[in-house]
């Protein structure tokens, strides 16, 4: 079973990429079993600021949409 250290590592191994040292706080974020293969991340909305949903949802957005749309 893959982990979140595999995640990581793998996403990590990837060009130009860094790792955001305040995102997937657990306290906001999180994944369960049903979205496993799904390339979602849940958010606890009580838990979150709307300023930080804007980013969130862009980058969601942008991994998803057709590259013609970018």
């Amino acid at each position: 079973m893959a982990t979140q250290a595999d995640v990581r590592r793998i996403a990590l191994s990837l060009p130009e990429t860094e790792e955001a040292p305040n995102h997937l706080d657990p306290e906001k974020f999180f994944t369960e079993p049903h979205y496993k293969g799904f390339p979602a991340v849940l958010v606890r909305l009580p838990a979150v600021a709307a300023q930080e949903l804007k980013p969130l949802i862009t980058e969601a957005w942008r991994c998803q949409a057709p590259k013609d749309l970018l």
